[in-house]
């Protein structure tokens, strides 16, 4: 006869699980290194894909969270082994170690304060109008800077003298100063124009072959040429014969070859 206390198991669960560990290995989720400055737009993105899914157990959220850490983030592992309490000891030492609000803020402020001033070239303004607007979201948790004039004024000096006389320019039409918000918008339609201007008036390619003679012919042009001089013909004088006759016979005062 049968035992019939045989624990059941669940298969769904069982069949379930290898997948889940296929899907968090295909997952592209950022890794974390320490940054206190990026550590809420890593929780935002492990928080949504893994933390929230109650069907991944544990103990692999814990391993997946595990190898998403880098650099100094790696200190909160230290004497934690993989186990279901230990997760949620792993998430509490992150949040109190990186989730700092007031020194995030600071961090930010810092890093747009350093930001380098863009060039005049779209590729580069396009970088930095992501970059400042990175920035500006990240700040928007803790503050409102829509209308601080200080910050107005960082923003525009970020980008070339150009680009910030369109700017006036567009402000000047309208009547009104922009604020935060109308500067990244404007910001973004005229480095679009750039952009699309640049594409349609592409830069000629120049050789290094036509480079490097161009630069010789203009050294050849600047510099001066040094004169050629005609080479004069020897003339050797004996003294002891006539200059006029080569004769040894007489002095070249007394020839008579001379008056003829």
């Amino acid at each position: 006869m049968a035992n019939s206390n045989k624990p059941i198991v669940d298969t769904n669960e069982v069949s379930t699980r290898p997948h889940l560990s296929i899907q968090l290995e295909k997952l592209a989720l950022p890794t974390f290194d320490g940054d206190i400055t990026k550590f809420q737009q890593f929780w935002c993105s492990f928080e949504l894909a893994v933390h929230k899914d109650e069907n991944i157990d544990l103990n692999m959220k814990y391993l997946y969270l595990q190898s998403l850490l880098t650099g100094d983030a790696k200190a909160v592992l230290q004497d934690l082994e993989p186990s279901q309490d230990n997760y949620h000891h792993l998430v509490r030492a992150l949040k109190k170690r990186y989730d700092c609000p007031r020194m995030n803020r600071a961090l930010l402020h810092q890093a747009l304060q350093e930001l380098p001033t863009a060039s005049d070239v779209g590729s580069d303004m396009r970088s930095t109008w992501f970059r400042i607007s990175g920035i500006l979201h990240s700040l928007k948790r803790y503050e409102d800077l829509n209308k601080v004039l200080s910050i107005i004024d960082l923003v525009r000096s970020k980008f070339p003298l150009v680009i910030q006389e369109k700017l006036n320019d567009a402000e000047f039409q309208r009547g009104t100063d922009f604020d935060l918000q109308q500067v990244m918008v404007h910001l973004d339609n005229i480095i679009s124009s750039r952009e699309k201007f640049e594409l349609s008036c592409p830069r000629p390619a120049v050789s290094v072959s036509s480079r490097d003679h161009s630069a010789e012919r203009q050294r050849s042009r600047s510099s001066p040429r040094p004169r050629s001089r005609s080479k004069s013909p020897s003339v050797t004088y004996d003294p002891s014969k006539c200059c006029f006759c080569d004769s040894s016979s007489h002095s070249s005062r007394r020839c008579d070859q001379r008056i003829r």
